[in-house]
């Protein structure tokens, strides 16, 4: 039996409406489905979206991920990778958010299985592992696990001034977790700054990670449990 994929087309202004650009990804992603046994059961047609910042902004794009996890669908083909975006950092986010998702991307032009390439990577692999960390949490249980430390903490010691630990803010929150599960995975310090930066996710000043300021971390953590503050 063949293996059930979705394609994504996209045009990035009005004139490509009016052209043949949709027409021609979908052949181009229907030949590699048929080289690869691979049946389409629906496409996916983003229209005149000239960038992205997130998901809202793609609305097939949201639609087809949800579709996909819903349907148990795994494997995506696009025409290129400019077919998502022409600029290489959001062709990277998208690409890192689809393998968190467990999802296969496809590139009709080149045949190759970008998934496959981007988890043979180390580095791209551990920020993969970041994003699959982030999808796992439940926002609002987070949240009230939170709130309620807060409260158990000002019942037993009162008001403590002075700088918090990284990690105590809710928006912190999640990235302390990807830096504990990337030491615990053995990952270095410098490693996991790296990655850090890579994803774009400041530290609390807004500035780039360090391997010393992550080791900071780590070792106040493991004397002083977050949960025990």
């Amino acid at each position: 039996m063949k293996n059930p994929c979705v394609a994504y087309l996209r045009v990035s202004g009005a004139a490509q409406l009016e052209g043949t650009g949709f027409d021609r990804q979908e052949d181009n992603c229907s030949r590699l489905a048929s080289a690869k046994d691979f049946t389409i059961n629906r496409v996916f047609k983003e229209e005149a979206i000239p960038g992205w910042k997130d998901e809202d902004e793609r609305p097939a794009f949201k639609e087809m991920v949800a579709f996909m996890l819903d349907t148990k669908t795994k494997i995506l083909i696009i025409e290129g990778l400019d077919r998502l975006a022409r600029s290489y950092r959001v062709q990277e986010q998208l690409i890192l958010y689809l393998a968190a998702k467990g999802l296969t991307l496809y590139a009709a032009n080149t045949g190759e299985d970008i998934t496959e390439a981007v988890m043979g990577d180390p580095m791209k692999k551990a920020l993969v592992q970041i994003q699959g960390v982030f999808a796992e949490l439940d926002k609002s249980m987070i949240v009230a696990k939170l709130r309620k430390g807060r409260e158990a903490t000002k019942k037993k010691y009162g008001r403590c001034e002075g700088q918090k630990p990284f990690g105590h803010y809710e928006s912190e929150y999640m990235i302390h977790l990807a830096i504990m599960h990337n030491r615990s995975l053995g990952m270095t310090y410098t490693q996991i700054a790296d990655t850090l930066n890579s994803a774009g996710m400041p530290n609390r000043s807004g500035g780039a990670w360090s391997g010393p300021f992550i080791a900071k971390i780590i070792r106040r953590e493991r004397a002083i449990p977050l949960q025990k503050r």
